[in-house]
């Protein structure tokens, strides 16, 4: 018996439309990028403890959201998900993440700089300390080249 995903993977139509929500007045400016949200999500479910939606959602999209209406609310919150469960499925299966990253601006390198702070943020999250989960040396070690990426290397 074949086991499929509870709901089917985003599209680039679909990410381009999360992008386009994210973006939109009613996050006020509040909510993570594309590619910060996908770090943070990567981190959000690797954590040594689960974290349950009702602590990651208002850190990714913002305390308080304007929607227009219902059908907008739902059309995030469903599109967020999906995302979540897209890199959840991924990182399950031991495949390498596609990187939602961003062209540098006027250069063909891309910013690693969001994805990674996204994902510090989101070992933040964790109640459990990630050095309490395993070796505390081999965590930092883990952990060293997402804080040089994320240019957060004087507060390591």
């Amino acid at each position: 018996m074949t086991q499929h995903p509870v709901s089917p993977s985003l599209g680039d139509e679909e990410l381009d439309r999360l992008e386009a929500l994210i973006d939109s007045p009613v996050f006020k400016g509040e909510a993570m990028w594309l590619d910060e949200l996908q770090g943070f999500l990567c981190a959000v479910i690797s954590a040594p403890d689960a974290i349950l939606p009702s602590a990651w959602l208002p850190a990714a999209l913002g305390e308080t959201p304007a929607y227009e209406n219902q059908r907008q609310a739902e059309e995030v919150l469903g599109l967020v998900m999906r995302f979540y469960n897209d890199i959840a499925l991924t990182l399950q299966q031991g495949e390498g993440i596609a990187l939602q990253l961003y062209p540098l601006e006027g250069e063909e390198d891309y910013d690693f700089q969001s994805w990674c702070s996204g994902y510090l943020d989101g070992v933040e999250l964790s109640e459990v300390d990630w050095s309490e989960a395993g070796d505390p040396d081999e965590v930092d070690e883990l952990l060293f080249p997402f804080i040089v990426l994320a240019g957060d290397l004087e507060d390591f």
